[in-house]
C-alpha cells in the first residue's frame, strides 16, 4: 500500500496539516528539531496499530494550542496499492476528550475491531527506541518478533491479546484462593492452546523468513548478515513434528503444577515455557557474533536487514508501509547507500 494523502487535525504540534498527491514510494521528511517530523510517522502508524509507536496515550497526542473546538484530534489518510487497478482506501482514526478509546473508520464507515484494518494497511515502524533491541532483553525481543509476526499474520495480535487476558484471569483466580479445580483447569487448557498457537506462528514465520535474510540487495551488495531463531520446549517440540495436542497437554500440566508459584507472583506476567530469541550478526570482517556483543550501528543494520527481508517476504500478501524514524542514524555512509538502494528495490512505500 502507498499513502497518497494525509490529513492531521490538532494532532501533536500539527494543528492543521494536509499532505496531498503523494506519489513517490520513497518519502524523506527533512526539517529542524521539534517541527513534527516524527509526529507525521506516528500519525500514519496510529491508523492501523491504534496505538502510538512511541507508546504515548491518546491524550498526549492532543494539540492544545489553540484549544480545538471539538476537544480532540483526528488523522485521515488515503492509501492504495501500487497497481492502479486496485481501489483506494480511506482510513481515519480520532480521539475526543472523555472518550474511553479511539474510534476508527474505513471508507467512511465505523470500524469495530481495528485488526480488520490490517487486512488492507500494515505500517511497520522503527524508532530510536528500537536501535538496541536486538541486544536487549528477551522480553523486548519477543515483543519485536510478535510485532513482525502480526504484520505477516494479522490474527497474531488478537491471539496474544486473548492469551494475556486468559493469563490475567487465571492470576486473579489464583490470588483469590477461592476457586474450583475444574474451573482453573479449563482456563489453563485455553492458555495452553493459545500459547502453542503463538509459538507455532513464531516458528512458521522465522522458517519462512530465513532465506530472505540471506539475500543480497542494493545492487548485489550484502546489507548485513543476520540469523534469527527461537528456541524453547514448545518451539523445539513443534519443530520436531510433535502433535499440537500433546504439546498443549504438557503446557496445561505445567500450569497446574505451578499454581502456588503463580499465585505468589504478585501480578507479574508469567509466560508458559518462555522461548529464547537468538540473534547473530555478521560484521564487516565476516565475523559472526551475538547481537549483544555487536555495536549500536551493527545492531541497527541488523534490524533494518530484518525489516527489508520481512517486506521482501510479504510480496504475496499485504505489503506494509515502512516508517523509519531516524532510520539513517548510527550507520556509516556505505551502509546508508546500500540500505537506500535495497529499500528502492522493494515494492513498498518507505517514509524516513
Amino acid at each position: 500500500m502507498y499513502v497518497h494523502s494525509l490529513t492531521l487535525r490538532h494532532f501533536r504540534n500539527h494543528a492543521n496539516l494536509n499532505l496531498q498527491d503523494i506519489s513517490s514510494k520513497g518519502v524523506m521528511i527533512v526539517g529542524k528539531n521539534g517541527v513534527g517530523k516524527t509526529n507525521i510517522l506516528e500519525a500514519i502508524s496510529l491508523v492501523s496499530a491504534g496505538r502510538s509507536m512511541r507508546g504515548a496515550p491518546a491524550r498526549a497526542q492532543w494539540n492544545w494550542s489553540p484549544p480545538p473546538e471539538d476537544g480532540g484530534w483526528r488523522v485521515e489518510l488515503k492509501a492504495a496499492a501500487s497497481d492502479p487497478q486496485y481501489p483506494q482506501h480511506h482510513f481515519a482514526v480520532e480521539w475526543e476528550e472523555g472518550a474511553a478509546q479511539r474510534r476508527f473508520w474505513h471508507n467512511f464507515a465505523p470500524l469495530g475491531p481495528r485488526r480488520l484494518i490490517a487486512e488492507f494497511f500494515v505500517p511497520l515502524a522503527i524508532t530510536p527506541d528500537h536501535d538496541g533491541i536486538l541486544g536487549g532483553s528477551q522480553t523486548e525481543q519477543r515483543r519485536m518478533l510478535d510485532r513482525m509476526v502480526a504484520g505477516w499474520s494479522p490474527q497474531h495480535s488478537a491471539l496474544i491479546s486473548q492469551l494475556n487476558k486468559l493469563t490475567r484471569e487465571r492470576t486473579l483466580l489464583l490470588e483469590s484462593q477461592q476457586f474450583s479445580a475444574p474451573w482453573c483447569a479449563a482456563l489453563e487448557q485455553q492458555i495452553a492452546e493459545h500459547t502453542v498457537a503463538v509459538a507455532a506462528a513464531r516458528v512458521s514465520y522465522l522458517k519462512k523468513l530465513a532465506p530472505f535474510l540471506q539475500l543480497r540487495r542494493g545492487g548485489g551488495r550484502a546489507l548485513g548478515g543476520m540469523a534469527l531463531s527461537v528456541a524453547g520446549p514448545i518451539e523445539d517440540a513443534l519443530s520436531a513434528g510433535e502433535p499440537s495436542v500433546q504439546i498443549e497437554r504438557a503446557c496445561a500440566e505445567q500450569l497446574c503444577q505451578h499454581r502456588r508459584r503463580d499465585a505468589e507472583a504478585a501480578g507479574r506476567r508469567l509466560e508458559v515455557m518462555p522461548p529464547k530469541i537468538q540473534v547473530t550478526l555478521t560484521d564487516h570482517a565476516n565475523q559472526v557474533k551475538q547481537a549483544g556483543d555487536a555495536s549500536t550501528g551493527e545492531r541497527k543494520k541488523g534490524l533494518i536487514t530484518w525489516l527489508i527481508a520481512h517486506v521482501d517476504m510479504a510480496q504475496h500478501w499485504v505489503v506494509p508501509v515502512l516508517l523509519l524514524d531516524e532510520g539513517l542514524s548510527h550507520l556509516d555512509s556505505e551502509t546508508i547507500d546500500t540500505m537506500l538502494a535495497a529499500l528502492d528495490e522493494l515494492q513498498c512505500q518507505c517514509w524516513i
